[in-house]
């Protein structure tokens, strides 16, 4: 079983709960993103991949939203890019500080 640690508690200066992310990160990768994620080729596999993100993000305590949308070339798919937002103390004001990390799941 992977490590049990939340994103809200990370404090991104302790070496052993990076560690521990960095294995629950890792088991999840193995577990979940193993078959092929190819819109095209394999869209069950790829709304598997969307679902456990999505998920994955809520119960971490994100917030947690769709951003779906096509692309000329290929109509006949419905792209998403799932945002999770995990508020700040400033969350909303001009003093909010915005990160952002982003990856591909649709691919293999």
């Amino acid at each position: 079983d992977p490590p049990n640690c939340c994103l809200k508690s990370v404090d991104p200066t302790n070496e052993t709960q990076l560690y521990q992310l960095s294995e629950q990160l890792n088991f999840t990768l193995r577990q979940h993103f193993s078959e092929t994620r190819n819109l095209h080729t394999n869209p069950t596999g790829h709304e598997k991949a969307r679902n456990y993100i999505y998920e994955f993000f809520k119960s971490h305590g994100l917030m947690v939203y769709n951003h779906t949308f096509n692309l000329p070339y290929v109509p006949k798919y419905e792209c998403a890019n799932i945002i999770g937002i995990l508020p700040g103390d400033f969350y909303g004001t001009t003093s909010d500080k915005i990160y952002m990390v982003s990856a591909h799941y649709d691919t293999q």
